[in-house]
């Protein structure tokens, strides 16, 4: 079951609610601010809470991402460019094992209009696409991984990075359900 970030939002709330024992009190037996303190104590555990989880889902993706460079890095051996001023500047980059050898990487740069954008490819020892990363004005700004476990060309789990505060990881089985995990940064409350 698909659910969107607000009704996750929702569920964490209530089992925070239902888990600390929380009672509904009438609003004359309360104080006229207590409503107010046990919502904001709540949002401020819940805010914690998704701040922890994004920070974690982060650290492990940023932590495949360098393994992926790495790796890469390492297995480079021969490239070849190109360059084209039709429209604009581009440049693109391809990086080889060798001479005949699989591809290990491929960049692309493009300047419009003052504007830089940047994609860049990485693959895996079977020519597999494992990482895309697109950069506007050298911020990153998208990232897709796929992690491949079987000998398989299916993905076994992706994850996607947008826009600097959304994460969603995708668990891919061969057999059985497909389960979705999404993460966000938690943003300030505005009063």
């Amino acid at each position: 079951m698909k659910l969107s970030p607000l009704s996750t939002s929702l569920l964490w709330t209530l089992a925070l609610g239902v888990s600390s024992g929380a009672q509904a009190q009438s609003p004359a037996t309360a104080g006229p601010r207590a409503t107010s303190t046990i919502a904001t104590t709540d949002y401020a555990q819940v805010a914690a809470g998704q701040a922890a989880r994004y920070t974690a889902a982060y650290d492990s993706l940023m932590r495949l991402v360098t393994n992926i460079h790495t790796r890469s890095e390492a297995r480079m051996g021969y490239f070849k460019a190109t360059h084209s001023t039709f429209g604009g500047l581009r440049r693109k980059t391809q990086t080889y094992t060798g001479h005949n050898g699989p591809q290990v990487k491929m960049y692309k740069e493009k300047r419009l209009f003052g504007t830089t954008l940047q994609k860049v490819r990485y693959y895996d020892e079977r020519g597999r696409k494992v990482l895309t990363e697109r950069y506007v004005d050298k911020q990153l700004t998208s990232l897709k991984l796929s992690e491949y476990t079987d000998p398989l060309n299916t993905p076994a789990a992706k994850w996607v990075f947008a826009k600097g505060d959304y994460l969603q990881y995708a668990s891919l089985p061969l057999f059985g359900r497909r389960q979705y995990t999404y993460y966000t940064k938690s943003r300030p409350a505005t009063e």
